[in-house]
């Protein structure tokens, strides 16, 4: 979420992560745009463009990004105080609707 932004919005909104993936986080608060936002969005789009070139978001001093592995849910969030990797909260919720997918097929 934009720094900016943390004081009036609770969580972040769906598609606010565009502005970063593009590196252009002033898009989204203008000229509220903070340092943490700029290294945010240098971060988000040097992890879009490695995938892209390489099919891994890894290197140049980023973050690992662990590979994805269904046996093992885990995600990397990229939160206020910095990337974490560690297990996926919404994992019941997401299962029982694997589920009910599977079911339906």
């Amino acid at each position: 979420m934009a720094e900016s932004q943390r004081d009036t919005l609770e969580g972040t909104l769906h598609g606010f992560e565009i502005p970063y993936t593009f590196n252009i986080p002033a898009a989204l608060v203008g000229d509220r745009v903070t340092d943490a936002d700029k290294t945010m969005g240098e971060l988000a789009s040097a992890c879009w463009i490695a995938f892209g070139k390489t099919g891994n978001p890894n290197g140049g001093g980023r973050p690992e990004w662990p590979r994805h592995d269904p046996s093992i849910d885990r995600m990397i969030d990229f939160t206020n105080e910095g990337v974490v990797v560690g297990p996926d909260p919404l994992k019941e919720r997401l299962d029982l609707w694997q589920k009910v997918w599977n079911q339906g097929r």
